[in-house]
């Protein structure tokens, strides 16, 4: 049996997290894999109800799923956004999650903001250093401010773009590129396909590539109908384009 943990996170976290929920379930159902899901409470208003950010056996008791599922974080309730810090910094940290992992993939060529160039010449993958480099606070950045640090927007923006921290042969943790977006959270425009892309990576991690196979292709089908949000070109909220994406699913299952 597959064991995912799923935190949600914070702002439009929750709402594109759910999405992507509902879609592992319906390729799970589709495929008659079994498959357990837990849904754990960490996050801002877990934090500002207890105190709590990450407590030490709840990450030691991360280390018995396959995978865990991150939604963004982030809340203007906790300025200094702590809890972020500690759930997703300690989690990276202390169970030495290493690689960071940035698929770039185009799934229509209307997606394409290079004139000469469609979805067929965008593929290709971006590894990024987690555990040390940057985050132990010293040296500099190469290339701020400059054109080039931007794969998202070549498949489409941050909305359609999934990453993994990843250790190989151990639990692996797997989250949206995109922030928490407070401002947006509850209005319905949230794109939840770099959630949803997020669970077909995360998938395709354990080695259960039909299905990963599965949900990209449902996804990329309601690019190219524009059963999708308005960022990218289509008029459905978060919770339609997510549906839209799971009755994708159960036509090619």
């Amino acid at each position: 049996m597959t064991r995912i943990a799923v935190i949600p996170g914070d702002g439009i976290g929750i709402e594109v997290t759910r999405e992507a929920v509902e879609t592992l379930r319906a390729a799970a159902l589709a495929s008659g894999r079994p498959l357990y899901l837990e849904t754990l409470p960490y996050g801002a208003d877990h934090f500002l109800k207890t105190g709590e950010t990450l407590p030490d056996a709840a990450l030691d008791s991360l280390r018995s799923y396959d995978a865990i599922l991150l939604g963004a974080l982030g809340d203007p309730r906790v300025p200094d956004n702590r809890h972020a810090r500690d759930i997703l910094l300690g989690t990276r940290f202390r169970l030495d999650l290493y690689v960071n992992y940035r698929p770039v993939r185009c799934l229509d060529d209307r997606l394409s903001p290079l004139k000469a160039f469609g979805a067929s010449d965008i593929d290709f993958a971006v590894f990024r250093e987690n555990t040390e480099g940057a985050y132990v606070g010293s040296g500099g950045i190469l290339k701020k401010g400059t054109p080039d640090d931007l794969a998202a927007s070549l498949q489409g923006g941050l909305g359609m773009a999934a990453s993994g921290n990843i250790h190989p042969g151990r639990v692996s943790m797997f989250e949206p590129v995109h922030g928490s977006a407070p401002k947006y959270a509850g209005t319905g425009r949230a794109n939840p396909f770099g959630a949803i892309l997020t669970m077909a990576l995360l998938l395709e991690h354990l080695g259960l590539s039909e299905e990963a196979a599965a949900i990209e292709s449902a996804v990329a089908s309601c690019v190219r109908d524009r059963l999708c949000t308005r960022d990218i070109g289509g008029s459905l909220t978060t919770s339609g384009a997510g549906d839209a994406a799971v009755e994708k699913l159960s036509r090619l299952c």
